[in-house]
């Protein structure tokens, strides 16, 4: 188990699993949203089609960046905090 000492490294962390959440939440949303997409949809029906797949793309690409940026402050925290080594 790792164990975070760093207060910066504990929010980041958070902030990693908040993208991964939201990632997942958009890939979810895009599979029960819209599934298969209906054969021959009325006009009505593709533009909620494009809505929900436009609104599970955004989620996802947002998750990633929050993810992303998590990911990379935890090893600025990291970088920055003290070996404990003696040197």
């Amino acid at each position: 188990m790792v164990q975070l000492e760093s207060d910066g490294m504990a929010k980041m962390s958070v902030l990693a699993g908040i993208g991964l959440a939201m990632a997942i939440a958009g890939f979810v949303y895009g599979v029960v949203a819209v599934g298969v997409p209906a054969q021959d949809p009325t006009p009505a029906q593709a533009d909620a089609e494009r809505f929900n797949l436009a609104l599970s793309g955004w989620t996802m690409a947002i998750g990633g960046v929050v993810m992303v940026a998590g990911v990379v402050g935890m090893a600025v925290a990291a970088a920055g905090r003290p070996s404990g080594r003696g040197v």
